[in-house]
């Protein structure tokens, strides 16, 4: 199969291969093609570079092994958006997590690191690891916007609204649930905390005074816990969830409102289809009968 590059015959299938006689010209010249990313006719590579690693539109396929492949035995290391372009997109050609199973998988693997566990510096004092574990979460799902920040600074990264959005704590288990990754951060003085929101329905808490989500926590204690027993009460953390992982989820509700609508609209086309049948049905009782 041969790649066009004619740019009178530029348009793209959902894997967005390039197809013959299909007539757009208003694009032709931008860099950027139809996955977003820029496409690299160097060396002979014939790919879009996504950051991580090259995409063939042709075959639909990554050029290398995704880099946190290990994270999901069940999808070949190759695969573009789990086999599904037109619902899916990729932001950087690493994984994702899209459900709340992998994402508790994740997280609960990550806990158990012996390297994140709280220990005691030379100097006697308790040093904890929130933000390594946080970040290592991330890593898992492909994204590595918190390497190097320390919890404070993570607050602020996240503060910035071109990177995250807050939200409500009832949100946040709700996009938790759907295998995104929600951070509660608080800022202090010298130093913050940050958590990952894990899957799971509020939590009651009293000294919060509010139902809390249950949050991946890596602190003086480590464990799959009640946000209320990993951040005080008195300086209680906000929820962010990053900009492209709420737009993706965004998306998938809509498409699950539109599935239940076609799904709603076939039910009744068929109800009444079945209607039409006994009410014709019932007619031809009666003629019959009168004969």
């Amino acid at each position: 199969m041969k790649r066009s590059r004619n740019p009178e015959s530029f348009r793209d299938d959902p894997w967005g291969m390039i197809m013959d006689g299909r007539s757009m010209t208003a694009s032709a010249d931008l860099p950027n093609k139809f996955t977003g990313k820029e496409h690299d006719d160097d060396f002979g590579l014939d790919g879009d570079y996504f950051g991580a690693r090259y995409y063939d539109a042709v075959v639909g396929r990554w050029c290398s092994v995704d880099p946190f492949s290990d994270n999901d035995v069940s999808m070949a290391p190759f695969h573009y958006t789990h086999n599904n372009p037109i619902s899916r997109f990729d932001p950087d050609g690493r994984a994702d997590f899209g459900s709340a199973k992998k994402l508790r998988a994740v997280g609960m693997k990550i806990l158990n690191d012996p390297a994140l566990q709280p220990r005691t510096n030379t100097q006697g004092e308790l040093v904890t690891f929130c933000n390594f574990g946080c970040r290592e979460i991330l890593q898992a799902g492909g994204d590595n916007s918190l390497d190097g920040k320390t919890a404070n600074q993570i607050f602020d990264f996240l503060s910035d609204p071109r990177v995250a959005t807050p939200v409500s704590f009832e949100l946040a288990a709700k996009f938790a649930g759907e295998g995104a990754t929600v951070l509660l951060s608080a800022k202090d003085d010298p130093h913050g905390h940050v958590a990952v929101v894990a899957p799971g329905d509020l939590q009651p808490s009293g000294t919060f005074g509010k139902k809390v989500p249950l949050i991946f926590n890596f602190g003086k204690r480590v464990d799959l816990m009640k946000a209320s027993f990993g951040f005080r009460s008195d300086n209680q953390p906000k929820a962010f969830i990053l900009n492209k992982d709420r737009e993706s989820v965004l998306r998938r509700f809509a498409e699950r409102k539109q599935k239940r609508k076609q799904q709603q609209q076939a039910n009744k086309q068929k109800n009444q289809r079945s209607l039409v049948r006994r009410i014709f049905g019932n007619v031809l009782d009666r003629l019959n009968r009168r004969r």
